[in-house]
C-alpha cells in the first residue's frame, strides 16, 4: 500500500484536519501544565490555567455530566455547535484573561478560572470524531494529534513572551474552528448507523484506564518530589519520540498496530518507570524524567483507544459514553493525589512505595486490562451478512481507508465482500476480464493477499469501525 497514494489523499484530508485540531486543544493543556519551558513573566499565571483542584474541578466534572446527558438525550438534535463555540470562546476568554490580570488580581483570577471547566467539552466532541474514523485511522488521528501538541509546546519555547500569551489563546479557537468545520462540511460519516456493538457499557476498561491514572499520577509526583525544578521538557521530547514511532509502525506495519498489541507494552513501561523512579531517592534523574515521560503520552494515547472502542461498543451516545470514561479518569487522578498524601502520612519508604505502585499496575493489568480482554473489545466483529448493505459498505470504507484502495478497487471490493462472482462484477462496471485480473492482482498486491478467497475474508473481517 502506498500510504501517501493519490488515492488515499481525499480520505486523509478530514482525518489530518481532525488531529491538528485535536492537537491544538491537546497543546492548549500541555502548555498549561508546562509552565516552567515558558517565560519567567507569565510562569504564575500558566500556573493558574491548570484545572488542579477546588471548585474548578468540580465545575469540569459538572460540565462533563451535563454534556453527556445531553447529547444521549438529544441525540442527532444535540447541538454540537453552539457547544463547540460556546467552549472556544469560554476558554479562550479565560485564558487570555487571566494572563492579563495575574497575578495582581488573585480574587478575579480565582473567578476566571471557572469558564476554563468548559474546556472538558473539547475531550468529549474530540472523542466522538475519533469513533467516525475508523481504527488505524483513529489511532493515527491520536498519534498526529499528541505529536502536534508536544511540537506547540516546543514551538512556544521559542517565541517571546507576547508570542507565547498569543497562541495559548488562541489554541481554544483553532480546536473550535475544527470541529465546527468537521461537522458542518460533514467530512468524516455520522456515528449513528456505524456502531454495531451490542456489548455491555465497558465499565471494566474504563475503571481500568482510571487506576492507570494513579499509577502515572503516582510515578510523577515521586519523581518531581526529588528536585525543586522537574525536567518538563523531557517530557515534551519524549511525547514526540513515542509519537513518532508508532505513528512510523503503523506505517509500515498496520496489523502490528491493535489495540491488543499496544495494550502489551502498557505494563513493561510502568514497570520500567517505578523502577527508575524508586531505584534513587537523592535526585530526579534524566532517564527517569524521560521513561515516565513515554509511559504517560503512551497511557493517553491508549486511554483515546479504549475510550472509543468502548463508545462503539454500545448503543449509547459516544459523547455520553466518553463523558462517563472521562469522569472516572478524573476520580482517579483525585484517587492519586489522596494516595500520594496519604503514602507521604505514613511515611513510606521508597521500597514500599514501589511495591504498591507495581502491585497496583499488575491488578489493572491483570483483572481490568489483560491482553486478551483488550483483543475482545477491539475485535469482536459481528456475524457477517453478505445481505447487510451497510455492513458490505463498511468493509469496502475501511478496506479503502486501510490499504489506500482507488475508487475502481472499492467498488470491487464491495462486490467481493457481497459474494458476486466474476461475471456480475464486469458487468456491473462494464469492464474487460483482462481489466478485472488487474485490478484484483493490484488489490492483492495492497492487501498481502494471495487469492481471491483470502482477499475475500480479509474483506469481510473489517467490520469495525
Amino acid at each position: 500500500m502506498s500510504f501517501f497514494s493519490p488515492e488515499n489523499r481525499k480520505a486523509w484530508l478530514p482525518v489530518v484536519l481532525a488531529a491538528l485540531g485535536m492537537g491544538c486543544y491537546l497543546g492548549w493543556g500541555m502548555m498549561a501544565s508546562s509552565a516552567s519551558l515558558l517565560s519567567p513573566g507569565i510562569r504564575e499565571s500558566v500556573g493558574a490555567l491548570a484545572i488542579g483542584d477546588g471548585p474548578t474541578r468540580w465545575l469540569w466534572l459538572a460540565i462533563v455530566a451535563a454534556t453527556g446527558t445531553g447529547a444521549q438525550l438529544l441525540k442527532e438534535r444535540f447541538p454540537r455547535r453552539a457547544v463547540t463555540v460556546a467552549a472556544a470562546v469560554l476558554t479562550a476568554g479565560a485564558t487570555v484573561g487571566i494572563y492579563l490580570v495575574a497575578p495582581h488580581a488573585e480574587p478575579l483570577v480565582s473567578t476566571l478560572r471557572m469558564p476554563i471547566a468548559a474546556s472538558s467539552v473539547f475531550i468529549l466532541l474530540w472523542g466522538e470524531q475519533l469513533c467516525r474514523l475508523g481504527s488505524l485511522q483513529a489511532l493515527r488521528c491520536v498519534l498526529i494529534a499528541s505529536f502536534t501538541a508536544s511540537a506547540v509546546v516546543m514551538l512556544a519555547t521559542c517565541l517571546p513572551e507576547l508570542g507565547q500569551v498569543m497562541l495559548h489563546g488562541s489554541l481554544p479557537v483553532a480546536s473550535g474552528g475544527a470541529l465546527v468545520w468537521l461537522n458542518r462540511r460533514k467530512l468524516l460519516e455520522p456515528v449513528q448507523g456505524r456502531a454495531f456493538g451490542t456489548r455491555r457499557f465497558p465499565l471494566r476498561a474504563f475503571v481500568g484506564i482510571g487506576l492507570l491514572c494513579v499509577v502515572v499520577l503516582l510515578l510523577q509526583t515521586y519523581s518531581e518530589g526529588k528536585t525543586d525544578s522537574p525536567d518538563e521538557l523531557l517530557w515534551v521530547v519524549a511525547g514526540l519520540a513515542v509519537n513518532a514511532v508508532l505513528f512510523v509502525a503503523s506505517v509500515v506495519n498496520p496489523k502490528l498496530t491493535t489495540a491488543s498489541n499496544i495494550s502489551k507494552l502498557m505494563l513493561p513501561l510502568f514497570a520500567v518507570g517505578t523502577f527508575l523512579v524508586f531505584a534513587t531517592d537523592f535526585g530526579q534523574q534524566s532517564v527517569e524524567v524521560f521513561a515516565i515521560g513515554c509511559a504517560w503520552v503512551y497511557y493517553r494515547i491508549f486511554t483515546w483507544i479504549i475510550w472509543r472502542l468502548g463508545a462503539l461498543g454500545t448503543d449509547k451516545a459516544p459523547v455520553a459514553v466518553i463523558a462517563v470514561g472521562q469522569a472516572i479518569l478524573t476520580g482517579g487522578s483525585m484517587l492519586g493525589e489522596w494516595a500520594y498524601g496519604l503514602m507521604g502520612a505514613w511515611d513510606l519508604s521508597f521500597f514500599a512505595a514501589a511495591a504498591a505502585v507495581c502491585l497496583l499496575s499488575v491488578c489493572v493489568a491483570m483483572f481490568f486490562l489483560d491482553t486478551r480482554y483488550v483483543a475482545e473489545l477491539a475485535d469482536e466483529t459481528v456475524t457477517f451478512d453478505p445481505e447487510n448493505r451497510a455492513v458490505c459498505e463498511l468493509c469496502a470504507d475501511n478496506a479503502t481507508a486501510t490499504y489506500g484502495l482507488s475508487r475502481q478497487e472499492r467498488s470491487i471490493a464491495l462486490m467481493l465482500v457481497r459474494g458476486d462472482d466474476n461475471e456480475a462484477i464486469q458487468g456491473e462496471l462494464v469492464i474487460a476480464t483482462n481489466t478485472l485480473r488487474t485490478h484484483l492482482r493490484n488489490m492483492y498486491r495492497k492487501t498481502d493477499t494471495h487469492s481471491r478467497e483470502e482477499l475475500v475474508l480479509l474483506l469481510r473481517s473489517l467490520t469495525q469501525n
